[in-house]
């Protein structure tokens, strides 16, 4: 019923319930829900896919199985690491080279920032229909 009334949802199951397979059937059913909301009709769903489902979980090896595994089933998906994006404001300032032509020292953790705040950008831009995080992220 939560779901059918498009409102926010918790899930906490036990192994073996099933909860991969809700969280990649939601972005489907939501959408589903507000085409036939607004348009009455049903009958030539070519629905636009705007739901983001935020999948917590403590274990990077596991975000990722599940994140590859989605993205070679065609389900765009993004995994967040810890939050290390929320200390890049503009991402443009970071780059391998200064102006005088001298390559620049980025560090790894650097790298990390720049590419956790490019996945920001890309869920912000409806890029991943899943996105994969750990509890400290949100």
């Amino acid at each position: 019923m939560i779901l059918h009334d498009v409102q926010d949802v918790l899930g906490v199951l036990p192994t073996g319930y099933g909860k991969c397979l809700i969280f990649q059937l939601i972005p489907d059913l939501v959408a589903f829900k507000r085409h036939k909301l607004r348009n009455g009709d049903v009958s030539d769903v070519e629905v636009r896919r705007d739901a983001v489902v935020i999948v917590i979980c403590p274990l990077d090896s596991l975000m990722a199985n599940h994140a590859e595994s989605l993205i070679q089933k065609g389900i765009p998906s993004a995994v967040l690491r810890c939050g290390k994006f929320e200390f890049v404001e503009a991402e443009d300032n970071l780059s391998d080279s200064s102006d005088d032509g001298h390559e620049e020292y980025l560090g790894e953790h650097d790298r990390q920032l720049l590419t956790d705040c490019e996945t920001v950008k890309q869920i912000r831009n409806g890029a991943s229909r899943i996105v994969f995080a750990h509890p400290e992220t949100l």
